[in-house]
């Protein structure tokens, strides 16, 4: 709804470190490429929090991850395929399900951050990596599998945080 969106923006801003401005352009940028790869708002924003808090990639950064991924896997080539097998996975299945959109992708998604994090050696970790989010990898590097892996849906918690600020400026 409109005010669950406003909460998760106005939480976001909070959550922001001061970076407000670079938030709304990630929202307006990056969200139809995270809806792609099925990754919810409160998904998004808890990724947004957690570059904000950690200081290790910018919305930017971080945006331009997903949307190198989310191209790169349903365009399905053939090194993202071997990436994607590199991880253990079943790349035709992974593709399909990212190119279907939706719940599919979401779960494809989980699946694909799961198996990226779960890679023992840095080397192969790193080429699936590459393999999937491009020269973006080289700007975020093996930490941003561990956030992508550790979101949970609905695990940005917004609640009423417009009401917050509200009682913070004293005047609604």
């Amino acid at each position: 709804s409109g005010e669950e969106a406003m909460n998760l923006i106005a939480a976001g801003a909070m959550d922001s470190k001061g970076n407000t401005d670079q938030l709304m352009e990630g929202i307006a940028q990056y969200s139809e490429q995270f809806s792609q790869l099925g990754v919810g708002a409160e998904e998004m924003f808890a990724l947004f929090a957690s570059g904000a808090e950690t200081g290790s990639y910018s919305f930017e950064e971080l945006g331009g991850a997903v949307s190198e991924m989310a191209s790169r896997i349903t365009e399905g080539s053939e090194e993202t395929r071997e990436g994607l097998e590199s991880m253990g996975l079943n790349a035709d299945e992974i593709i399909a399900k990212f190119q279907e959109g939706g719940e599919s992708a979401g779960e494809a998604f989980e699946q694909t951050m799961e198996a990226l994090e779960s890679m023992e050696d840095p080397l192969e970790q790193s080429s699936a990596s590459a393999a999937l989010f491009g020269e973006q990898w080289g700007e975020l590097g093996p930490q941003i599998a561990e956030q992508f892996g550790s979101i949970e849906e609905g695990a940005y918690g917004a609640g009423d945080a417009m009401q917050t600020i509200k009682d913070m400026q004293g005047d609604d």
